[in-house]
């Protein structure tokens, strides 16, 4: 998955930029049936818009770690669908306007 963005001056011809460096992965919550409700877009003389993004592994407190005498370590897993569960965070960033 991308997040791209349109603009248009004349609402006849359209520019569409990539804003995301790199494809995201699916989202692994909610057995991926849900991406979030964090999408928008702020514009003026450039654009800024706001995603949810979810090219970050989900990572948690190893079992067996963090206990006295056992010092943390962070782990990552997978789902049962094999992807390996990712973290969902909000993303901007500034884009030139047509």
């Amino acid at each position: 998955m991308d997040f791209s963005l349109s603009s248009s001056k004349d609402l006849s011809s359209f520019k569409v930029t990539r804003v995301t460096s790199s494809s995201m992965p699916p989202p692994t919550e909610f057995s991926g049936l849900f991406f979030g409700d964090y999408t928008g877009l702020a514009a003026w003389d450039s654009a800024f818009p706001l995603w949810m993004d979810t090219r970050q592994p989900d990572l948690f407190l190893c079992p067996g770690t963090g206990a006295p005498g056992v010092p943390p370590a962070t782990c990552t897993a997978s789902e049962a669908n094999g992807l390996q569960a990712n973290d969902q965070e909000i993303f901007t960033d500034s884009v030139g306007v047509r």
